[in-house]
């Protein structure tokens, strides 16, 4: 079996394709300022409508209102262009992981997504844990990537504690320690619902 190329991580939360269909790309080291338009070259353009960028992280996103009510050709086109997207971007700039709010309609990703959810410990974590440190003062732009990262991040992070029943102490710890640096990056109420409903899951 071929190793998965990186990995991919979804939680659907949308109920389809409807409101924004997006994908966070988690590099594997800081994109630089001048490096960033080849990379933005290669998203699919459904998906140019939002972008934010920080140092190590692109957002990619639709419209709001993006129908969920196209015909199957119209889906094919899209689950391709996303597919293409994500890899030839880790071509050009590795990623540490990614994130897709709906999979591509292609019978690898289920399999592949299930797979991501191994890595929350030993990838995605100390991702975050890297990536908060490194943060300083930042533009308004860097700023909105950075909500949008760690918003991207607690979905990742419930994903991984509803699918995984026992989870060591320490483990338990790291996970509370980020749903509350997530919450404060973001001041809506619903990133305190998001945390609380976290630590729930967490028992604390």
């Amino acid at each position: 079996m071929t190793a998965d190329p990186f990995p991919l991580l979804c939680a659907p939360t949308h109920g389809g394709l409807r409101r924004n269909v997006g994908g966070g790309l988690f590099f594997a080291a800081p994109v630089a300022p001048g490096d960033r338009d080849a990379l933005v070259a290669l998203v699919p353009p459904a998906l140019r409508h939002e972008l934010a960028w920080s140092r190590d992280f692109l957002y990619a996103g639709t419209a709001d209102r993006f129908d969920k009510h196209f015909d199957n050709q119209d889906r094919a086109v899209l689950s391709d262009a996303v597919d293409a997207w994500l890899r030839a971007t880790h071509a050009v700039a590795p990623l540490a992981f990614a994130y897709v709010t709906d999979l591509p309609e292609h019978a690898a990703y289920p399999a592949w997504a299930a797979r991501g959810v191994a890595f929350v410990p030993g990838v995605v974590l100390p991702w975050l844990r890297a990536h908060w440190a490194a943060r300083g003062p930042a533009s308004s732009a860097a700023a909105q990537a950075a909500v949008i990262a760690d918003s991207l991040a607690y979905f990742i992070l419930t994903l991984y504690v509803e699918q995984t029943p026992a989870l060591p102490p320490a483990l338990v710890h790291e996970l509370a320690h980020a749903a509350e640096v997530i919450a404060a990056t973001d001041e809506s109420c619903g990133a305190d619902r998001w945390r609380d409903e976290l630590l729930a899951r967490l028992g604390r």
